[in-house]
């Protein structure tokens, strides 16, 4: 059915006190929606098309949760795509519908902060996560604290500012351990295993990664290959402080600058 017919059967139900008979049917047809994605064969863009359509029943329906769960699987393929303006759009309606101090506006604001830094705006994804982080720290939200202290440690180091990264990686990875979030852990310990490889504390640089593999090996994600490619890394640039620098230095520069760049990338691990 066209949109347009809808609204117009929709208005004329709700003018006849068939309230109750309208939200039922954008039941139905949130289901519809999310059925045909579950079960039909088709492209990955008329899944996404299909989800908007249930997002958009399930809105009407007053059910925040669902339409947010729906909106959380759209984001996150159009995140992947490169679909950021639409990602965008799709948050910022989102958050145009929730109280600006609940946790899910935290949630959201931190993917407007995502966003920011994917595309190279440093200072507006800083903006977002500050944001993020006030919502969270107003609700004692510990999880989403760390959440946010772990971006902003990350984009510190991105802009050099080495001790600053240090101090939010050491805030994320406090709530982490007391949370007992393995993932975040192992993340945090391994942004501090690179910051002490570019102050050229190898031993605990070394160190870190090695902690940092065995949380994610314990829990089987990929991730665990990093850290074993940075400890090595840590292990091979050691060099007696009294040997004359070598061309291989300047390799080693060039492998703590890339480490560096990496930082804004590394969030992720």
């Amino acid at each position: 059915m066209h949109r347009w017919t809808a609204s117009e059967l929709e208005r004329r139900l709700g003018e006849a006190g068939e309230s109750e008979t309208v939200i039922a049917a954008h039941r139905l047809a949130a289901d519809y929606w999310r059925w045909r994605v579950d079960v039909w064969l088709q492209e990955r863009h008329a899944d996404v098309h299909d989800l908007l359509e249930a997002r958009h029943h399930l809105l009407a329906t007053d059910d925040p949760e669902a339409a947010g769960a729906v909106t959380e699987v759209v984001c996150s393929r159009l995140h992947a795509w490169g679909a950021w303006e639409q990602e965008s759009e799709l948050v910022r309606d989102t958050l145009a519908r929730l109280s600006p101090d609940g946790e899910r506006a935290a949630a959201w604001t931190h993917q407007l902060g995502i966003l920011a830094q994917d595309r190279g705006d440093l200072s507006e994804a800083e903006t977002q996560y500050r944001r993020a982080l006030d919502i969270s720290e107003r609700l004692g939200n510990q999880a989403g604290m760390a959440a946010s202290y772990r971006p902003l440690g990350m984009l510190a180091h991105a802009r050099g500012d080495l001790s600053e990264a240090d101090t939010q990686y050491r805030r994320s990875l406090d709530i982490d351990e007391r949370l007992g979030n393995q993932a975040g852990m192992a993340t945090s310990i391994s942004q501090l295993g690179i910051l002490a490889a570019e102050r050229e504390q190898l031993e605990a640089a070394i160190g870190l990664h090695g902690r940092a593999l065995l949380i994610r090996a314990g829990m089987g994600i990929p991730q665990v290959q990093n850290n074993v490619r940075k400890a090595a890394r840590a292990a091979s640039t050691g060099r007696d402080p009294g040997v004359p620098a070598s061309p291989r230095d300047g390799r080693r520069r060039r492998s703590r600058e890339r480490d560096r760049a990496n930082a804004r990338s590394d969030w992720r691990r």
